[in-house]
């Protein structure tokens, strides 16, 4: 969703009244409470400017050639990227595959149980008809998932085995958590108000959904019961590992939930807004800036990733800003191109290419095939839901 598309859905949400929730403290227990350094970034025609610690870093500069650092003992280093052509679900950079029993794969998410696939008759989501949903096992294996929703946003977080979704109310809305692992539901928590579109988006992180949509984001704590105004000021709620993407007329960023410390902050100038996407487990965020509009364009501009707990920024090849590049389980940004498959890395900005043996396998930037086509492509860790 645009930054413009959010800021008119904001403005109608301004008009709704929203009846106050039970009073208590913003759920984020358990979270790192440490004190992260605070990243401003500005987006420039030719490049993106990263000040960390009150020094000017010019991304265009980095070599992308220097030697890597010592990624051993980095929990980044994984399982690689997990993409979809058709019904066909690629893990492991394309090596691996499995096939869910549908027409075409709408969108997939990562969970500790596996890769969660929501499918159905065609790719879209808006007006798209049943989303049905098969979880990917580790084996390889896959097995149904009884959830069926339709014009509904959903979230998982990828260290815990659970799907979040709102269903709508007449007196608002309905906070559903589902074990994919088990099959089976663990927390239906009412959620009061009315919202600008229903049912409204949420985003899960550990034991909080957090509720868009409306005036006020909700913080809903699953296992309790508890909701609460999370101090957010979204309507498109991401969320990750304690950090939130913000935006608003000034530009974009990252915030920390628990404290409300920017840690990110990405002004828009000369007419270019940064898209700010965290990675499945909030540890980094990709700026991607857009075209701007006013000039004719911002093309050649780069996009990077910023490691929010260190302030520290690499420069991506160009490819990666264009379109919307997935992530892998690990953190890694990647994009599907021609036949090949680009993957970089969040610590240095290294990138792998690797050739994909795939039949008749369309471009990221191609226009979107009809529905239902087999030629359909899906990036893990990207949000389709609109």
């Amino acid at each position: 969703m645009t930054d413009r598309l959010q800021q008119m859905l904001r403005d109608e949400a301004d008009g709704l009244t929203v009846p106050p929730a039970p009073a208590g403290a913003v759920l984020v227990a358990g979270r790192r409470r440490r004190r992260r350094r605070t990243v401003a970034a500005a987006a420039a025609a030719g490049a993106l400017t990263v000040v960390v610690a009150g020094a000017a870093v010019g991304l265009g500069g980095l070599d992308r050639d220097a030697p890597s650092p010592d990624t051993a003992s980095d929990p980044a280093a994984g399982s690689g990227a997990v993409f979809s052509v058709g019904r066909t679900v690629y893990l492991d950079d394309g090596a691996t595959s499995a096939r869910v029993d549908d027409t075409v794969v709408k969108s997939l998410y990562y969970t500790s149980a596996g890769v969660l696939v929501r499918h159905g008759d065609d790719p879209a989501s808006d007006g798209g008809g049943p989303q049905r949903f098969s979880l990917v096992r580790p084996d390889r294996s896959v097995s149904p998932v009884s959830v069926e929703t339709e014009e509904t946003a959903h979230a998982t977080d990828p260290a815990q085995p659970y799907l979040a979704w709102a269903e709508a109310t007449p007196g608002g809305a309905e906070v559903v958590v589902r074990d994919v692992g088990t099959d089976t539901e663990v927390a239906r928590v009412p959620v009061p108000g009315r919202f600008s579109w229903s049912p409204p988006p949420v985003s899960l992180d550990g034991d909080t959904v957090y509720v868009g949509g409306g005036r006020t984001t909700w913080a809903v704590d699953w296992r309790t019961g508890e909701v609460v105004d999370s101090g957010l000021d979204t309507l498109l709620p991401q969320v990750a590992g304690g950090h939130a993407v913000r935006t608003d007329r000034g530009g974009s960023g990252v915030v920390d939930v628990a404290t409300g410390e920017v840690l990110v902050d990405v002004p828009t100038e000369d007419g270019i807004f940064v898209d700010v996407r965290l990675s499945p487990d909030g540890r980094y965020a990709l700026l991607v800036p857009e075209q701007d509009y006013t000039t004719g364009g911002s093309e050649g501009t780069e996009a990077s990733v910023v490691d929010i707990a260190t302030g520290s920024a690499v420069l991506l090849p160009p490819e990666v800003g264009q379109g919307f590049p997935g992530w892998t389980p690990e953190g890694e940004p990647f994009v599907v191109t021609g036949d090949t498959l680009l993957a970089c890395s969040p610590v240095d900005g290294a990138c792998t290419r690797t050739g994909l043996e795939i039949e008749d396998l369309p471009d990221q930037g191609d226009d979107a095939p009809a529905p239902g086509s087999s030629q359909e492509l899906r990036l893990g860790g990207v949000t389709y839901e609109s």
